[in-house]
């Protein structure tokens, strides 16, 4: 103890240096308003400049207990909540990125020349691998699958057969080039890196005869070892969709110089990724389809993710953008034990969209 604040004489204010956020109100409200009930995060920012429009972490804490000091009984109840309302999410949380991964599985290969957008797989609901069975969401399968069906439809077991053609250090080496296992350097005291796992960490954490290659087969569709936060989900969608632009988010507007490096990709990569995660949102089938975006001016890209959880039900991840005139947004939103990303972090997503773009339902009419 040093003293009680009672006794302490008052000390006068001093003016600090102006501090202008990049944050939009209004977008930040919605973003609160419509992650009010749930554990989970979201992250939007402007995928050109890196600016963070809306970051939010729920549960949270009323900003006005910490205004002054704040008696044991009330810091005991937040302290020991176990919603965590203290944990910024956001930037703190770690997830399995669920299916979402998948497009750094494919852009691996297609970079490599392992595959073309043609190479057809059959998804039965099941694969054997070694002597385990690896199952697919759909659990009669999906029959003929190629590469974009395999996006818009999530289809695990085309993955499956498809990382096979990679081996683990290279999966771990685009994933890297994505931002993945390392921190974004947003302007923040503290960020998680989140883990990809290479050959030299399987071999560190099970030993060089204590893992097989079945786990290559989980990283390909994000489980295993692989652990992400929100806001890496962020940066690593808008390098996809400024096709290789990967800018350092932040939260202070007007910085002179911020940095940023550029992934080099193929042209024809960048395409085939393009229109696929396009037809995710608006293919009739794909997993995050809205008659209405789809219907729209804005153009919409997305991919959703459901990462099993060992402590309940699966996480629900959408990730995607969203371009309109000469403005790229980028979205990140996670729902902790929510299900499928398609069922319930899509349809957030698709809400903020349409608002921030003045989408009025009424006037896309679906006949």
């Amino acid at each position: 103890e040093v003293g009680e604040l009672a006794n302490r004489g008052p000390i006068l204010s001093k003016p600090g240096n102006e501090l202008i956020l990049t944050i939009d109100s209004s977008l930040q409200a919605m973003v609160e308003s419509l992650l009010n009930g749930f554990r989970g995060a979201a992250v939007i920012m402007n995928s050109e400049t890196g600016e963070i429009l809306a970051i939010a972490s729920k549960p949270d804490f009323d900003l006005t207990d910490f205004t002054a000091g704040m008696d044991s009984k009330k810091w005991r109840r937040y302290s020991t909540d176990l919603d965590r309302p203290l944990f910024n999410r956001a930037v703190l949380g770690l997830y399995p990125p669920g299916s979402s991964i998948k497009l750094i599985t494919a852009i691996a290969a297609l970079q490599r020349g392992k595959i073309d957008k043609s190479w057809v797989v059959q998804c039965n609901g099941n694969y054997e691998f070694g002597d385990s069975f690896f199952g697919c969401w759909k659990e009669e399968g999906h029959g003929k699958v190629n590469l974009s069906r395999a996006i818009v439809e999530s289809c695990n077991i085309y993955f499956y057969q498809l990382v096979q053609k990679l081996d683990i250090d290279t999966l771990a080496q685009f994933a890297r080039l994505f931002g993945f296992g390392e921190l974004t350097g947003i302007d923040l005291p503290e960020e998680n890196s989140g883990l990809f796992a290479d050959r030299a960490y399987m071999n560190k954490k099970y030993g060089k005869w204590g893992w097989a290659e079945g786990s290559l087969l989980h990283l390909s569709i994000g489980q295993g070892d692989v652990l992400v936060t929100p806001l890496q989900m962020a940066s690593f969608i808008s390098i996809l969709a400024t096709k290789g632009k990967r800018v350092q988010p932040r939260l202070v507007k007007d910085v002179e110089e911020v940095n940023s490096m550029n992934v080099s990709l193929k042209p024809s990569t960048w395409k085939i990724v393009h229109d696929m995660v396009f037809d995710v949102v608006n293919n009739v089938k794909g997993t995050a389809f809205d008659p209405h975006l789809a219907r729209s001016k804005i153009k919409v890209f997305g991919k959703t993710g459901t990462a099993e959880n060992p402590h309940g039900e699966p996480h629900a991840w959408f990730v995607g953008f969203a371009k309109h005139n000469k403005e790229t947004l980028s979205i990140s939103i996670i729902i902790e034990n929510g299900g499928t990303g398609g069922s319930i972090a899509a349809p957030i997503a698709a809400t903020l969209i349409k608002s921030y773009f003045g989408i009025n339902e009424s006037n896309t009419p679906l006949d």
